[in-house]
């Protein structure tokens, strides 16, 4: 028969053991802040935390006993970086008042290194870092790789700050009259020579014609119709206009917009939700200026919320453990 002393030892023991174990699969299994490397995990470091990316998360560590931690923001570190803490001292950023971080002022958005806040919408002919910028002003244009300048895309043609389709045989042409016999609705471009259609229109890519603009849930025969008025996010879906399966309709506009993404900028939480989730189903939320799983979810995409569940399931286990242990040892 064991000793009282030695009783209160073991039930210590297994006590510490599955403390110990819920908090390595709280660890293993519970992403707390997204990352892509270890530089963006340095506004938790303080004299006492260091704080590494570790699987796409930071990671926090007691710096004297080497053991996990709760990550905690240090709020007097100052970063110039879009999402760190105010001051903000980068160009058309302002702090939010409600959780004292930068972000980028209305109308600017920022750079994928977090470093700057670059106009949301660029006109064409204009400077550019991103496609996104381009596309918001003119759906066929894009940010050319090697000139940084917003411009049409290729088979098209800018006129008037518009990208029009060039047609598909692209016939040579001094007046509009030679165009029109190749089919309707094109016309002669005088600065190139060449017919395209009338804005409004599209190439076709199986015949010559210049295709109409076709609106969400009509009719139409390729996916460049539904660009038009919808967005790079409309498509041709047996013989309809629809959005992509990683778009989705936004009523007010009609256009197709991308669902959110981890990693997307974002200067609320609602900028990380889906239009058809309420509040408490939404599994993204806004943390320093982009869209991560909410505490919960495995931080991948898309967000998994069996995880959570997964570890609820394996602490009640080990507590059972625990009980089980301690009513064994009352009856030795």
């Amino acid at each position: 028969m064991l000793k009282f002393n030695e009783s209160k030892f073991l039930i210590a023991f297994v006590f510490l053991l599955v403390v110990n174990l819920s908090l390595a699969i709280l660890s293993e299994d519970l992403m707390e802040k997204s990352c892509t490397n270890s530089e963006q995990c340095q506004y938790y470091e303080t004299e006492d935390v260091n704080s590494t990316c570790v699987g796409g998360a930071c990671r926090c560590y007691n710096n004297a006993t080497h053991s996990v931690t709760t990550c905690r923001p240090n709020i007097l570190r100052t970063n110039n970086i879009i999402g760190g803490n105010c001051p903000c001292n980068l160009p058309h950023a302002e702090c939010k008042p409600s959780d004292n971080l930068c972000y980028c002022e209305v109308n600017y958005i920022s750079t994928k290194d977090k470093r700057r806040c670059v106009p949301t919408k660029i006109i064409l002919g204009e400077p550019c870092e991103m496609d996104s910028q381009c596309k918001t002003y003119a759906v066929f244009s894009h940010c050319a790789n090697d000139t940084k300048i917003c411009t049409c895309r290729e088979n098209f043609v800018q006129e008037d700050r518009m990208c029009l389709s060039r047609t598909r045989f692209t016939p040579k042409c001094q007046n509009d009259r030679q165009c029109m016999l190749s089919g309707p609705n094109r016309f002669c471009l005088p600065g190139i020579g060449e017919c395209v259609c009338m804005p409004g229109f599209i190439s076709s890519n199986k015949s010559k014609h210049c295709l109409d603009r076709r609106r969400f849930n009509e009719t139409c025969l390729e996916s460049l119709q539904c660009h038009i008025p919808m967005g790079p996010g409309g498509s041709c879906e047996n013989g309809k206009c629809r959005c992509k399966e990683e778009y989705a309709l936004v009523t007010d506009t009609m256009k197709c917009e991308l669902l959110p993404q981890i990693g997307q900028y974002c200067t609320e939480n609602k900028h990380c939700h889906l239009r058809n989730l309420t509040n408490d189903e939404q599994l993204m939320e806004c943390d320093r200026g982009e869209c991560v799983c909410r505490f919960g979810a495995k931080n991948e995409s898309p967000c998994d919320t069996s995880i959570a569940t997964r570890v609820i399931k394996s602490q009640l286990c080990l507590w059972f453990m625990l009980a089980v242990a301690i009513l064994k040892l009352k009856h030795i």
